[in-house]
């Protein structure tokens, strides 16, 4: 028998009035009926031992003060102030008007809170006609008293990056197609001396986020039942640090950083919003006194993260397959060294730290001379893991756990002296280039410098070098395609003391002509636009008199398919992700979801109806920020002097006010060139100042430009392309028959600009640059016999040669790649070109 003492029941049964349970009799007749079988349960004979029925977690309870905000009332909202989720409302929805303080109200992504919201009203404040609700942050154990998520990102890839940022002396790699794909180079300034650290990392990965959870009657206490989070992840990275003096530092170095489109999980009527995110960064610390030098690399691939059980408590999720590489340390006086570069991995909850994991690659040095001028050294690479939960919104109290993945002591001395070795730092073994390319051989010595480095290719010897740094460039112009050897010697008095290798494929490349008559196309029609969203996916616009055609490839670009047609002439495409994106026509911006098999012309509910998002503009280009928007240039029907920046949200298609570009000019047509969230505006003209060309530049996507003035461009001279390849690097190209063809170069970004001019070059109609180096531009000229209609480059956009495979009469277009190894050159005529390697 089991008795209870009700003065012992906690105070909600004491005075029921005060509970928000109570606030439907629905709630009411619950607590009625648990009472009575609390009261059942004190009065009755049960065993000890019998079973109890186990909970269905997957059956959600929502509590009754919860609230989904509804599509009336996210209308009326007019402002959120994001510091504190201060809601001003115009006026009382239907659902607004029945909350009260301590209700908790959540919502799904949108344009005024694009990663959604859960809070708990704190005050309701309608006396001066607007509705300002006050808010904090409740948990998602609030809102839902029970449930159970489930989830999965799958491998994140480049079309869910919807913001990102790169810091100085970082460039994405083009040769890749995962997420996270760069090269680094950063430079570290201290009163005593300076530290460069350099590599390469790749990754990928998907995050996975597991709960349930229930509502504990005896306590009036959410409990967590079972809990996980963590990242399936596959990676390398790479770390060469060299101190050219003395210094001592402590060093966060920014990277980059990633913002992932948003994902929501519904439990019952509820959104659970979650955002990746990744930021990775380089931490170093320690004490050089003399020169140094080290590189180490790993590779990880497994699954890290946290558990949790209601019974169990906290534990860590490690399972790894790893392995390690270096190059043992040059150095000449004592070091203690460690640097780490850490990728953060968090996913957010309605945009708030939630569960995290930090995961560091780290090399680390110590060396001392001892009494007998020998070294005591060890080099260890490795990687630790920092994971947990940083802030309670979930439920779960913050936690988090370090813990190491695994640490591999790769070179160790003990009052020894240091050896004599010779490594080749670049390039890396089993690295693919592409014939023509400049290849720098690098390499590291330790120990006595070397009377001199030979260096062999497949064997034969290329070059030798008496000082340093011991290096080569081999120039693989005249190389066939195929796997070669390269070997470095070291020699001391005459001797061999040590020798490396590594292995390198050279892949032959060419421009080859893709014949489409086929399809229809003939000597008059205007290929405008190709782009791809993979290896293998890809398309094309074209248009005739009175046709627009959207040609799909899912070969590379060996065969085309005509996936749509339209009286309306086509002219750009660009795609969001691998089947929904937008085409420019000549009279709207239509957009697909499913690959342009079938457009419609883009439009908004105005609250009302639904309208034209450019109903009454001329659009003239288009592209995407990393701010969820399409961005556009164009001008207003009713007025050809005024040209304007358009930004459009993607999930609502209603477009922001727009930008009037503060130039007029009755005949212009304005440019654009968007990476990322860089842009730049181009080919603008000004009544009351015709000296010379203006344009503008945006670092934020376009909510805010800088306005400037070309010193050497006159308006006669005609730009007709532009590419950005990061925030600091970025071309222009046009000319004229007359003139030639003119290239602008800048370095900052599109502050300022280098002009470099080409008499015997026709005008160039469209740039793409691959690196900092090498790109190619087309002719936009036609000519009456066949000529070089695209130009190459390979230092940076001074100097151009010819490219003789891609060959026409016709005018081109655009020139375009996918990484390094697929591009296309499109234009007028039944014919267009393709890159591929071999």
């Amino acid at each position: 028998m089991h008795t209870i003492d009700f003065t012992d029941l906690p105070d909600f049964f004491k005075d029921l009035q005060k509970f928000k349970f109570l606030k439907t009799m629905k709630h009411f007749s619950y607590l009625l009926l648990l009472i009575a079988g609390l009261i059942l349960f004190s009065t009755g004979c049960k065993k000890d031992e019998e079973e109890v029925d186990p909970v269905d977690f997957s059956v959600p309870i929502i509590a009754d003060n919860t609230f989904v905000i509804d599509a009336q009332t996210r209308e009326k909202i007019s402002e959120i102030d994001t510091t504190d989720f201060t809601f001003t409302l115009s006026e009382h929805s239907h659902l607004s008007e029945d909350l009260s303080i301590g209700d908790i109200i959540v919502d799904d992504t949108s344009s005024i809170a694009p990663y959604g919201y859960l809070r708990r009203i704190k005050t309701i404040d309608n006396s001066k006609g607007d509705v300002v609700i006050e808010t904090e942050q409740a948990k998602l154990t609030d809102a839902i008293r029970q449930g159970t998520i489930n989830f999965t990102s799958g491998t994140v890839s480049k079309s869910d990056i919807q913001r990102i940022k790169l810091a100085e002396g970082v460039e994405l790699s083009q040769n890749k197609f995962t997420v996270f794909d760069f090269d680094y180079s950063k430079t570290v300034q201290t009163s005593t001396g300076s530290l460069e650290i350099s590599g390469h990392t790749s990754l990928s990965m998907d995050f996975y986020f597991y709960m349930s959870w229930g509502f504990d009657f005896w306590t009036f206490s959410p409990y967590i039942a079972e809990f996980g989070t963590g990242v399936n992840i596959n990676q390398d990275a790479s770390i060469m640090t060299l101190a050219e003096s003395g210094l001592t530092f402590d060093e966060t170095i920014p990277i980059a950083s990633f913002y992932f489109t948003p994902y929501t999980v519904w439990v019952g009527p509820v959104p659970v919003v979650f955002v990746p995110k990744v930021s990775l960064f380089i931490d170093t610390n320690g004490e050089i006194t003399g020169v140094f030098t080290a590189s180490a690399s790993e590779e990880y691939m497994g699954k890290i993260g946290v558990k949790y059980t209601h019974d169990d408590g906290w534990d860590d999720v490690n399972l790894k397959n790893f392995t390690t590489d270096f190059t043992p340390p040059n150095l000449n006086l004592a070091a203690n060294f460690q640097t780490h570069l850490t990728g953060k991995m968090s996913l957010l909850v309605y945009g708030i730290a939630g569960p995290f994991v930090s995961m560091s690659g780290c090399s680390e040095v110590g060396a001392s001379l001892t009494n007998n001028d020998n070294w005591d050294l060890f080099f260890n690479v490795g990687s630790m893991v920092r994971a947990g939960l940083e802030i309670d919104i979930i439920g779960v109290q913050p936690y988090a756990n370090e813990y190491c993945l695994f640490v591999d002591t790769i070179y160790q001395l003990h009052d020894q002296p240091l050896s004599n070795s010779i490594n080749i730092m670049s390039p890396t073994d089993g690295s693919y280039y592409n014939i023509g390319y400049n290849l720098n051989i690098e390499t590291s010595v330790t120990g006595e410098a070397p009377d001199r480095v030979v260096f062999y290719i497949n064997n034969s010897e290329v070059f030798s070098d008496t000082e340093a740094p011991y290096e080569y460039l081999w120039d693989t112009n005249d190389e066939i395609a195929g796997t070669y050897n390269l070997k470095v010697e070291e020699y001391i008095n005459n001797s061999l003391i040590d020798e490396d290798n590594v292995n390198v494929t050279l892949q032959a490349t060419s421009w080859s002509m893709v014949d489409l008559s086929s399809l229809g196309l003939d000597g008059s029609t205007n290929i405008t636009d190709v782009i791809f969203t993979s290896n293998y996916k890809g398309w094309i616009s074209y248009r005739d008199v009175g046709l627009g055609v959207i040609l799909n490839t899912t070969d590379g670009g060996n065969t085309w398919n005509e996936v749509y047609s339209n009286p309306i002439p086509l002219d750009r495409i660009v795609m969001h992700n691998t089947d929904d994106g937008h085409i420019l026509s000549i009279t709207d911006v239509l957009e697909t979801f499913d690959g342009a098999s079938s457009m419609a012309p883009l439009e908004y509910n105005d609250g009302y109806n639904l309208v034209g998002t450019f109903a009454h503009d001329v659009i003239t280009q288009i592209g995407y920020n990393l701010n969820n928007e399409l961005i556009a240039v164009g001008e207003p029907e009713a007025n050809d002097y005024y040209n304007y920046f358009y930004r459009v949200n993607l999930d609502s298609n209603e477009p922001t006010e727009p930008y009037q570009i503060p130039h007029l000019y009755e005949y212009q047509s304005v440019k654009m060139a968007a990476t990322a969230n860089n842009v730049i505006l181009y080919s603008i003209f000004d009544n009351d100042d015709m000296s010379n060309q203006f344009y503008m530049v945006s670092s934020d996507g376009g909510q805010t430009f800088t306005d400037h003035q070309f010193t050497n461009i006159p308006v006669s001279l005609n730009l007709h392309g532009a590419y950005i390849l990061d925030e600091y690097k970025a071309w222009i190209v046009g000319g004229t028959n007359a003139t030639g063809a003119i290239v602008l170069i800048s370095d900052d970004g599109g502050i300022s600009w280098t002009k470099q001019q080409f008499a015997d070059i026709p005008y160039f109609s469209s740039v793409h640059f691959l690196n900092t180096d090498e790109g190619y531009a087309t002719v936009g000229a036609s000519s009456a016999t066949e000529e070089a209609k695209l130009y190459y480059t390979s230092d940076g956009g001074y100097t151009w040669e010819p490219v003789d495979q891609v060959s026409s009469t016709q005018a081109m277009n655009k020139v375009y790649f996918l990484g390094i190894n697929k591009g296309f050159v499109v234009g007028y005529g039944n014919e267009i070109f393709k890159f591929s390697s071999n």
